[in-house]
């Protein structure tokens, strides 16, 4: 009996000896192995990268969720923007706009611990901010309040281009 090989039960069963029994190591660490870095260092570089990306989607997501106090009342939303908000149509708008910046925010978030989730909420989250950024800009005229915000909004596209950037190296 050879005690040196692994046999594998079930349809298609097999054997290996040590020798061909790379066990874990996949065929992307043989190939960063062949191009000069251990496999160490790949996961390590690997883990660096992903927790860059938690951090820039955590302060996107975080932006991102600010606004959802503007849904207790006209008080808080006159506070953040500067703006009277005496017209119930536009304190509804506004209260209803809290709600959905508090929920996109909530699935960035979310997608920090689902890695899944990363891509939906890098592209929504940066399609919604991107938006707001854009469309200040082509309007201007804007107060200081909303000015910080357009200032806020702005980090978080760029956390989101870099998250997204890192996350196509990561995956590539």
């Amino acid at each position: 009996m050879n005690f040196n090989r692994r046999c594998y039960p079930g349809p298609g069963s097999h054997c290996r000896s040590p020798a061909t029994d790379w066990g874990a190591i996949s065929t992307v660490s043989w190939g960063m192995l062949a191009a000069g870095r251990s496999v160490a260092e790949s996961t390590k570089g690997g883990n660096v990268v992903r927790r860059i990306i938690q951090v820039a989607l955590i302060v996107a997501g975080l932006i991102h969720f600010l606004p959802v106090t503007g849904v207790i009342g006209a008080e808080r939303l006159t506070a953040m923007y500067a703006i009277p908000f005496a017209d119930p149509n536009l304190l509804i708008l506004m209260r209803h706009r809290a709600v959905m910046l508090g929920l996109l925010g909530g699935l960035v978030l979310y997608s920090v611990f689902r890695p899944g989730m990363q891509g939906t909420g890098i592209v929504v989250g940066t399609v919604s901010l991107a938006s707001i950024v854009g469309l200040a800009w082509s309007v201007g005229g804007y107060n200081q309040s909303l000015s910080r915000v357009v200032m806020a909004d702005s980090v978080a596209v760029f956390c989101f281009l870099v998250a997204a950037a890192l996350r196509a190296r990561l995956h590539a």
